[in-house]
């Protein structure tokens, strides 16, 4: 648990799975080299309890792999039942985000949700232009990783459609609860801070896969669909954070830490 303030955070541990380094390191040399043949990356929802409210931001991969769709088990070893849960953002729409939404028969997994996710982002992947491309390796340069993004938007999304609400700009949500606009790694990608008396969070969601981004801002990756935006945004929010003080929570870290700057690049301080 970390404790923000009179807020209670819990980080939801859904798995992990292995990555190509190819997928992680892009085109440059250094990073191919600097880089394990797999890397292991978790995939962690947080769920934040402001005692009136009890917010997820994210919900996991659902059953992307052997190693995820934990999501229920770690909501329960937390205290936690889905009926509990009176709100869910999503970040973005990648699959690893989304599959957590609804249960095997269709059915939403959180039946008391209103579910918040960026009107940018459902329509990018909705769009008409789009959806011809995907599935072709247009998009990323991997026709499979298109074709399970369009299979996890297809399954995931449309139950709980009715009950989307849109997200543009920044919204708080509940007090102290404030999404942002955090575009690059996808268009509609958003970042969430937590804030209580003195003390502060901000949920990066997809803003650092590996740890080295921290160092090094400008590394970005297959899934970053706008390299020069994710830069921008990564820089923005990490000087925000750095000057704040802000803990820091990555989706795909797990972990919790703070942004140190150090130049025009940051270091990553572990709590």
């Amino acid at each position: 648990m970390i404790p923000v303030g009179r807020f209670r955070c819990y980080p939801i541990a859904d798995g992990d799975r292995l990555y190509p380094k190819a997928l992680l390191a892009g085109d440059d040399p250094e990073r191919v080299v600097a880089l394990p043949e797999e890397v292991s990356v978790p995939y962690t929802p947080l769920l934040v309890d402001s005692g009136s409210d009890r917010i997820l931001i994210d919900t996991g991969a659902g059953p992307l792999a052997d190693t995820t769709g934990r999501l229920e088990r770690s909501l329960d070893r937390a205290g936690f039942k889905p009926a509990d849960i009176n709100a869910v953002v999503l970040s973005h729409a990648h699959p690893d985000h989304i599959g957590g939404l609804s249960l095997e028969d269709g059915t939403p997994r959180f039946p008391n949700a209103r579910v918040l996710m960026s009107r940018k982002e459902y329509d990018f992947w909705h769009s008409v232009e789009l959806r011809d491309k995907l599935g072709t390796g247009f998009v990323y340069g991997d026709a499979h990783l298109e074709q399970v993004i369009a299979m996890w938007i297809n399954r995931y999304l449309p139950p709980v459609r009715e009950r989307l609400e849109w997200l543009s700009g920044e919204t708080e949500i509940t007090p102290g609860v404030l999404v942002m606009d955090a575009p690059g790694h996808t268009p509609g990608h958003v970042a969430i801070t937590i804030s209580s008396g003195a003390e502060s969070l901000l949920y990066a969601g997809d803003l650092m896969v590996v740890e080295g981004q921290a160092a090094n801002p400008e590394w970005t990756t297959i899934f970053d669909l706008d390299a020069l935006g994710i830069v921008r945004t990564r820089r923005r929010l990490f000087d925000r954070a750095s000057a704040d003080r802000s803990i820091v929570f990555h989706y795909h870290f797990g972990k919790v830490g703070r942004l140190e700057r150090n130049g025009s690049q940051f270091q990553w301080e572990q709590l």
